[in-house]
């Protein structure tokens, strides 16, 4: 049959997570009035997948953490530097801006470090470290205690970051136990709706909105899939 791969395969094994998300979701609800019992045989299983993908709230909290604690150190880093600046200047006495204590830090002005990014924190901030390890002897001690550890506490934020960022990514491309129980119990209360309502496309289509899912690519289509077991 010409599309057999509709009635006996999973249509939802090629879902991205996020469209099964959105499927089960839409499904849930469709079914709460007319069936109760499958929409709430369906929700914890919705849930668990969630919590599998990493598409739940407290996930998305998480990366966005990690992404301010990042966006923190560099806001903090512009606004130490202005005060390292006059210590550093201070300390250079007159005719400050050639000597070669503040040009150690500062060969380009302080334009550079107003306009730090993500890609120039770190270069930039291991330039203060070598200056204050260089000049220790001329600076407050808590001035070159914190430029020499500005780099390492960067480090740390943005590889938090990334990491996050990451850690959810995957978690939402994984297909683990819980996803296979959410596709099969979604399959078989298909199955039994359209039992109760045989050939009537548009009685079914009032519980799976199956549009959710029209990312399918042709060739699954054509091969099949496995069944989800």
């Amino acid at each position: 049959m010409k599309k057999q791969y509709f009635f006996f395969g999973n249509i939802f094994a090629t879902s991205a997570a996020l469209q099964l998300q959105k499927f089960g979701r839409s499904s849930i609800g469709r079914l709460a009035a007319d069936h109760p019992a499958r929409s709430a045989r369906l929700k914890p299983k919705l849930e668990a997948f969630e919590q599998e993908a990493g598409l739940g709230d407290s996930a998305e909290r998480d990366k966005q953490g990690h992404v301010a604690s990042a966006d923190e150190q560099l806001a903090g880093f512009r606004k130490y530097v202005k005060v390292a600046e006059g210590a550093i200047r201070y300390a250079a006495g007159e005719g400050w801006k050639k000597s070669e204590l503040y040009r150690d830090f500062f060969p380009n002005g302080m334009t550079e470090y107003g306009d730090v990014n993500k890609t120039t924190m770190a270069g930039l901030a291991e330039r203060l470290r070598l200056g204050a390890v260089k000049h220790a002897a001329l600076l407050p001690a808590e001035v070159t205690t914190r430029l020499q550890r500005m780099g390492a506490d960067w480090a740390a934020a943005f590889n938090r970051q990334e990491s996050g960022k990451e850690q959810v990514e995957e978690q939402k491309a994984e297909t683990g136990a819980a996803r296979a129980a959410l596709e099969l119990a979604l399959l078989t209360e298909m199955h039994e709706v359209a039992a109760l309502h045989p050939g009537d496309v548009a009685a079914c289509s009032r519980y799976f909105d199956l549009r959710l899912l029209k990312a399918r690519t042709a060739a699954s289509e054509a091969a099949g899939a496995a069944p989800a077991v």
